[in-house]
């Protein structure tokens, strides 16, 4: 007979040693010991088992995330936060990794992590008044090389376009950014990949803002966001 919890009492009558026991008390203890037993050895729970945290001084759904190796949006998506700010005292339901075992196992697919591109040079904000020359005396290169760096036609600007300065190697990725870690991180997605860069304290939300929505060349230095165009 397959025991499962929808037919335990009908198992547990059919055990001799249940038949033997008189007492209504002792058959209802066994048969709350025989029910924990088969959920210990395979029964199924319904839903996924999950952690529950309190939110201590100087905690932030960025740190949460890395302690429980999940990521941000898995943490705000189990707890229905629209924003990423957490209070002291606040209980912070964290996903399991491993909910249940799958009764068939597939091979997993391989996945390929979105290529990490570089270039040599830094980033620029275009402002009124500048031109490609000043420009190229400022950082000490040649209007050919910013020309050539930022594929141009012409020496045309407008104010607010990123220019790429020739020198240091500097990396970039194709990602979407998907929130503010804290005032002073964004989280960012490229393909399956989720990865968080530093910004200046205080200046995270303002530009979450700016890029959400948006296919981004996200720039990099180590894990100092740098710049980004679309």
């Amino acid at each position: 007979m397959k025991i499962s919890a929808g037919n335990i009492l009908e198992a547990a009558i059919k055990f001799p040693l249940l038949r033997k026991i008189k007492s209504t008390w002792t058959i209802g203890t066994a048969l709350l010991v025989l029910f924990g037993t088969i959920l210990m050895s395979g029964g199924t729970l319904a839903g996924a088992c999950s952690d529950t945290y309190t939110v201590k001084k100087g905690d932030t759904l960025l740190k949460l995330s890395a302690k429980y190796h999940v990521t941000v949006q898995q943490l705000k998506g189990a707890n229905g936060l629209n924003s990423d700010k957490i209070y002291i005292g606040q209980r912070i339901d964290v996903p399991a990794l491993h909910a249940q075992t799958p009764r068939k196992t597939k091979k997993p697919e391989a996945v390929t992590s979105p290529a990490v591109k570089s270039i040599k040079g830094q980033i620029y904000n275009v402002k009124a008044g500048d031109s490609v020359w000043a420009i190229s005396k400022r950082f000490n290169v040649t209007v050919n090389a910013l020309i050539q760096a930022n594929g141009k036609k012409n020496t045309a600007l407008r104010t607010g376009e990123k220019l790429i300065i020739p020198g240091e190697a500097l990396l970039y990725k194709t990602a979407k950014v998907t929130g503010a870690a804290d005032n002073h991180s964004i989280e960012f997605v490229s393909g399956k990949e989720y990865f968080v860069l530093q910004v200046g304290y205080g200046k995270a939300e303002g530009l979450v803002k700016q890029m959400k929505g948006k296919t981004l060349k996200v720039y990099y230095k180590g894990s100092q966001f740098i710049s980004y165009k679309y």
